[in-house]
């Protein structure tokens, strides 16, 4: 006949049991690899209300999950003249929002060329993350033709084509976009948008870039 078993014995063994069993688990999830997945993801890039022939003004939207240090903007023409081109700090290490970007033809930060005639198709492009850029790196980019007057007092700056995604997705130049042809032949419904605000309210994250008209 076999000894009873003291109740406390069991219990022990039972708790000794659970914490073989957890130690094992969390073992395994320190031990699985992380999701990978960019620092900052690109969700939009839109004309800004405010942009004509001499300022190349975009509202761009992104959401970053984890800390991004520099951004790179340069401001170009169809005929390969660089009009603006600078680097700086981000806006935030995280951020969930739209932020404005300004750029002029004439600025000295990158010794760019005077305003160029109405009609000339022109280029921002801006990259988020490092300088100088990296695979983590989010970039937007945006092809319009100028007006010399902004949308809100009668210019017709017309959006040409736009897109967004992780680094080494979109053209960086206007020159680069027309010679690739991705200009369309109908102008975008709404090229610009309402007056920017440096904070708006979060926007869904778009993993797989794209391309609008």
């Amino acid at each position: 006949m076999r000894a009873a078993t003291d109740p406390r014995t069991r219990r022990a063994s039972r708790w000794i049991v659970i914490a073989i069993v957890t130690s094992v688990v969390l073992v395994s999830i320190q031990a699985a690899p992380a999701s990978a997945s960019p620092i900052v993801e690109a969700n939009s890039v839109a004309l800004d209300i405010s942009a004509t022939c001499e300022r190349g003004n975009v509202n761009i939207n992104y959401t970053t999950g984890g800390s991004i240090d520099r951004q790179t903007v340069n401001f170009t023409s169809g005929t390969g003249t660089v009009l603006d081109t600078f680097e700086s700090d981000v806006y935030g290490p995280t951020y969930d929002g739209t932020e404005y970007i300004l750029t002029k033809a004439g600025s000295q930060r990158g010794g760019g060329q005077a305003q160029p005639p109405a009609g000339t198709i022109l280029a921002v492009y801006v990259t988020l993350g490092a300088a100088p850029p990296v695979a983590t790196n989010a970039e937007f980019f945006l092809l319009y033709r100028c007006d010399v007057a902004r949308n809100d007092r009668g210019g017709q700056n017309t959006v040409l084509d736009t897109c967004v995604g992780d680094y080494g997705t979109c053209p960086k130049t206007a020159q680069e976009a027309l010679a690739a042809g991705s200009t369309t032949t109908q102008p975008a419904a709404s090229p610009t948008t309402q007056p920017a605000s440096n904070v708006s309210a979060p926007a869904a994250v778009v993993a797989v870039p794209r391309f609008t008209g």
